[in-house]
């Protein structure tokens, strides 16, 4: 436990990780800009009529957006790999070729069918050089989801305006689908998950990813969260930032129960914006109480963790709460990968 206990402190200094794309400033919100071109529906349909737009491997682009809700290219492509080495037979775009998924996504914004959040944050890297980032997330609107689950005989259910989420929440809901797009390279990879569930005492309920690997009849469904527990004022009274965070504890407790209703195995990954964020995440798990049965199938990360990692397996922590509710982090490998 103790080398596990030392490894745990080595992935928290990790999230803090300066060339961490999804993070939260005042420069960084100030930078945000919203992109989107509205296209006429004839005139899509014209275009679509041409083979202008609408090629299966678009459509894929724009379902990996779909399942994944809010989410940078890497991220994408990351999705987009998994599904390609779990079925090689689909017409997915190259995601090896470093530019023609950027380039799809540049068309399909430009024909109505994205919405883009671009804001600028500051990375410093190896060689201690800080440089701005301009980092693109983009999300997909009703009618575009429409199409595309015509076109690909889908039925991904919509998360309707998440285009409308404040900045905090979706660049968290990048991270997590960031984490959970790597998971899905590095697991037993079986199939992408809706991701809601419902629940009688809080009703319909989104996680921002959700996957199923292992061996199909020994399966485990797994889901990310973000953390990033950010109280903004001009939008929230402390109190309904209060309800925001029990809200997303009774979110992980009400997942679980969904699962166990059917018998499947499941895993939570919360995935943090740095260290504080971290110690703030467990400090409410602590406080409400709920989960502390749960702690065993529930696993911490974040972006700063995985960064320039090819094998992910070691940037997982475990909680663990001893006498007079003190709070310790060991590193665990999930048994999910």
């Amino acid at each position: 436990m103790n080398n596990k206990m030392q490894e745990g402190i080595r992935i928290r200094q990790d999230l803090n990780g300066s060339a961490r794309h999804f993070r939260i400033t005042e420069d960084i919100l100030s930078s945000y800009d919203k992109h989107y071109s509205y296209i006429q529906h004839d005139l899509k349909l014209l275009r679509f009529s041409k083979d202008e737009t609408g090629a299966v491997s678009d459509c894929f682009i724009l379902y990996a957006i779909a399942r994944m809700g809010c989410a940078d290219c890497s991220s994408i492509k990351n999705f987009l790999r998994a599904l390609q080495k779990k079925h090689p037979e689909l017409s997915i775009a190259d995601v090896e070729n470093k530019d023609i998924v950027r380039k799809r996504l540049l068309s399909l914004m430009n024909n109505g069918f994205l919405f883009k959040h671009q804001y600028e944050v500051m990375c410093t890297y190896k060689e201690d050089l800080e440089r701005p980032n301009a980092v693109s997330l983009y999300t997909i609107d009703k009618d575009s989801q429409a199409f595309m689950n015509q076109k690909l005989s889908s039925r991904v259910p919509v998360n309707a305006w998440i285009n409308a989420k404040p900045l905090c929440e979706l660049i968290g809901w990048a991270a997590a689908s960031c984490v959970g797009a790597k998971v899905a390279n590095s697991c037993a990879f079986l199939e992408y998950k809706d991701g809601i569930f419902r629940s009688r005492s809080i009703g319909t309920a989104w996680v921002a990813m959700e996957i199923k690997a292992g061996k199909e009849g020994n399966a485990v469904y797994v889901a990310f969260l973000p953390a990033f527990l950010h109280y903004v004022s001009s939008y929230q009274t402390k109190g309904a930032f209060q309800d925001y965070c029990i809200y997303r504890i009774n979110v992980i407790r009400n997942y679980f129960l969904f699962r166990d209703s059917r018998n499947a195995a499941s895993r939570m990954v919360i995935v943090v914006e740095d260290n504080a964020d971290l110690m703030d995440f467990a400090r409410l798990v602590v406080s409400t109480g709920v989960l502390l049965d749960e702690l065993f199938r529930i696993y911490f990360t974040g972006e700063g963790a995985m960064l320039n990692k090819t094998d992910i397996s070691k940037c997982f922590l475990k909680m663990s709460v001893g006498q007079m509710n003190n709070i310790d982090f060991y590193e665990e490998t999930p048994d999910f990968i």
